[in-house]
Formats: C-alpha cells, structure tokens, sequence
C-alpha cells in the first residue's frame, strides 16, 4: 500500500493555518493540540560585509573617515547589528588613537581608545530606531596628539559587517 503525504500543510489534520503570512513560522498550541501559526521577529533580513586591506593614515585629532565603509537598507521598523573588527595602530611616537563607528555621518557611537602598539580591534553596536532606507557605516579615527594614526597597517584586513533583523 502507498502512501502519499499532503502536498500542502493546511491538509494535515493537526495544523491550522486560516491565513498564512509572511514571516509566519508554525507553533505548536496545546490547548487545540495543534500547530498553527505565528510571527516570528528577530529574523535575519540581510547581511552586508565589507572588507578592506590597505592601509590608510591620519594625523588629525578631530576624527576622520576611514575607507572602511558599508551601505544596508533597512526595512520599516527593523533594526541594526554592526561589528567591526578593526586592525588600527598608534605609532610609538604618539599618545594614542581613537577608532570608532558613525552612522550617516553624524556623532561617533561605539569608541575605542588605542595607546601604542597595532592590533585587532573590535567594535560593535545595535541600533533600533533607524528610519526604513539606506544607511552609511563608516569606520572613523583620530589621534590624541597629531601623531599618525593608521588602520590596515602592512595590508591587514579590517571587516565590518551589517546584520539586519525583523
């Protein structure tokens, strides 16, 4: 005897599925004993990476943007995972640097301060609240004393990566 299953859930006698939507997962409800739907939130919509290996410098201490740069465009009401892994170094001459994130341009968010030596740096934020369309994520630095400053010092690589959740 064959047997063949339903080609489609809303046959199967223990779902119930009225009206099915987008982003729609199924749940198992006990007190009907059967599985139906709901939304789900938190869904990854997308992600976005960038990555950049050669070197770029400043002297300034007023922060500057870095080539490292990344471009999402979010839906309505979603919102923003960004981290950075950064390779940043303050020359030994210098008192130290900053790196941080920038988002369209406006007041840093996320800063870490250098004071000597190179290495790998993380940064990292998450943002709700963005309005729906296209945002600009830049990686900016600046030094404490006007001595240089560089990220992707000897071509190493520096990523940042935008993750959009529902």
């Amino acid at each position: 005897m064959l047997f063949y299953p339903p080609r489609k859930l809303k046959r199967l006698l223990d779902v119930l599925i009225p009206s099915p939507a987008d982003n729609d997962a199924l749940t198992y409800d006990a007190a009907t004993e059967k599985w139906v739907p709901e939304h789900i939130s938190g869904w990854v919509m997308q992600i976005i990476q960038s990555t950049y290996a050669i070197e770029a410098g400043t002297y300034s201490i007023t922060y500057a943007d870095t080539p490292i740069t990344a471009t999402i465009t979010l839906g309505a009401g979603n919102k923003l995972l960004i981290l950075g892994a950064i390779a940043f170094a303050v020359f030994p001459t210098g008192d130290g640097g900053w790196i941080a994130l920038s988002i369209d341009g406006a007041a840093e968010i996320s800063e870490k301060q250098v004071y000597r030596g190179y290495g790998g740096f993380m940064l990292a934020s998450y943002e709700d609240g963005l309005a729906a369309g296209a945002h600009t994520v830049t990686v900016r630095f600046k030094t404490n004393d006007g001595h240089a400053v560089s990220v992707c010092q000897n071509n190493s690589r520096s990523e940042l990566i935008l993750i959009e959740f529902s």
